[in-house]
């Protein structure tokens, strides 16, 4: 047999490891016309998380960049840092409770 058919699957689109928030696929980004801009659901998400207004349209990375939005990025990355260390001090001192915890949001 030959590799014809393992060649022309179709191959699965798949984000970068480095893009935990949902994007957009059908247009691009306002400001720099690169990529694609960060969808409203997404920014949503972020905003709900204590992050600054991504305004529509832009990518994470022209965001990232803006000197408007940078120091509340800064401010929401070091309190999501200091979020996590906490919930791993939490799971370092009480492992059994993090284990019977993560055992019951499998079961829900």
């Amino acid at each position: 047999m030959w590799n014809e058919f393992f060649f022309s699957a179709p191959r699965l689109k798949r984000d970068s490891l480095g893009r935990p928030f949902e994007i957009s696929t059908t247009s691009l980004c306002t400001r720099c016309g690169k990529e694609p801009p960060v969808t409203a659901r997404a920014a949503d998400k972020i905003h709900a998380m204590g992050g600054p207004s991504i305004p529509v349209g832009i990518c994470m990375r022209c965001a990232l960049a803006d000197p408007s939005l940078r120091e509340e990025f800064i401010r929401f990355a070091k309190h999501r840092g200091e979020e996590f260390v906490k919930r791993m001090r939490a799971a370092v001192a009480r492992p059994l409770e993090t284990i019977d915890d993560f055992v019951a949001r499998l079961r829900d």
